[in-house]
């Protein structure tokens, strides 16, 4: 989400500013705050969801946006598809 965000403002700067390095880490930042912000109201903190979300933030490879993406989908699936039987294990 941070990241989608970034590259959303960053569509609607001029190239020069665009490239300056400091807007970019400023933009980055202020995009990652409310996401944290986020989890933080709804109490749903979850530190590898913050590594992934501060890592992208530095950088989007395409690789690990699949990657996350079809992994948090496959996790949904098995997730819906074994409900009834993993629903009493606490």
């Amino acid at each position: 989400m941070a990241a989608l965000c970034t590259v959303g403002i960053m569509l609607l700067l001029p190239d020069s500013v665009a490239g300056n390095q400091w807007v970019i880490h400023g933009l980055q930042g202020a995009s990652l705050a409310p996401v944290i912000l986020f989890m933080t109201i709804t109490n749903t903190e979850h530190a590898p969801a913050a590594g992934t979300a501060l890592g992208l933030a530095t950088s989007v490879p395409i690789n690990s946006v699949i990657f996350i993406v079809s992994a948090a989908i496959i996790i949904s699936i098995i997730r819906i598809a074994l409900y009834k039987r993993l629903h009493n294990l606490i």
